[in-house]
């Protein structure tokens, strides 16, 4: 929370700087706009390229947020032995540029020099040179 605060006050620098320190990759003269923090266990699960915008608002989402009998100890998951983990390392290329309020989901590459429109939410890979958008996301034609 206090680092989150300190983020908001220092800005984009101070933010890149907390994620390399918790584990993440960061390329150079990254833009990161969003006020989202991965935490120390999902840090090192995010790469982030050279020259790469990250607009306001965006989430990196790292697991699918199950929850298994080794962290939930409520009886009924211990008893029907639930545990279902999906999850994935996010990495980003280089002169990416992401739209405001866009849902990057776990396992995601999302290569070089491409656009990821406003609002989409990216549930699989998105190959280099292209503009994607949309829920969930998908090329877009160039006209």
């Amino acid at each position: 929370m206090l680092q989150t605060l300190l983020g908001w006050f220092f800005g984009s620098d101070y933010r890149l700087k907390v994620i390399q320190k918790r584990g993440g990759k960061v390329g150079h003269k990254v833009n990161y706009f969003t006020m989202y923090m991965p935490h120390s266990e999902e840090a090192p699960y995010l790469s982030i390229g050279n020259y790469t915008t990250i607009s306001n608002n965006v989430h990196f989402i790292f697991h699918d947020g199950s929850i298994g009998p080794l962290i939930n100890r409520n009886p009924a998951f211990i008893l029907k032995n639930v545990f279902v983990k999906k999850g994935g390392a996010i990495t980003i290329g280089n002169h990416v540029f992401i739209g405001h309020s866009s849902i990057i989901l776990p396992g995601v590459h999302i290569g070089d020099y491409s656009v990821i429109g406003a609002g989409s939410v990216v549930t699989k890979d998105i190959p280099s040179y292209e503009v994607w958008g949309g829920v969930p996301a998908r090329k877009l034609p160039l006209k």
